[in-house]
């Protein structure tokens, strides 16, 4: 009974001990950054042309659409201020957001239509309804 309580205590140890050095590996590097805009894009990109199996002509024309793409995207959407908090926004600023995301979506719908037939030059169809539509394709498993 002892050995078994000793074993325990002395798994307990090591477990809390390795999860403290993970802690102070992690403070070590507290450079860490956000990544930024460009990185994102740039990640998503190329996850994009793995998920979408695309030769390596197709991945230079796909890189170079890609990026014009998601910048007019991302320009679609206002940038919200870190300050705006949930407990002093007014009803009227909260429509005011509402009223501005509904314009935000109507023209990043404009652009995905627009890209779109760009994009059908030289995807296929499960593909672009993997890079327009990835919920469908994600959650249909």
């Amino acid at each position: 009974m002892k050995k078994c309580r000793l074993f325990i205590m002395m798994l307990a140890v090591v477990l809390c001990s390795g999860n403290l050095m993970d802690a102070q590996a992690a403070s070590e590097n507290g450079n860490l950054k956000a990544p930024t805009m460009e990185e994102m894009a740039e990640t998503q990109m190329t996850r994009l042309q793995e998920t979408l199996k695309l030769d390596d002509n197709a991945k230079e024309k796909f890189a170079s659409l890609y990026k014009k793409y998601y910048e007019e995207l991302s320009d679609c959407y206002p940038k919200w201020k870190s300050a705006d908090n949930n407990a002093t926004r007014s009803d009227k600023k909260i429509k005011s957001q509402i009223k501005k995301s509904f314009v935000a979506e109507r023209a990043a719908i404009d652009v995905q239509a627009k890209y779109y037939e760009m994009f059908a030059e030289f995807l296929n169809g499960e593909q672009l309804e993997q890079l327009f539509n990835p919920f469908t394709t994600q959650f249909a498993r």
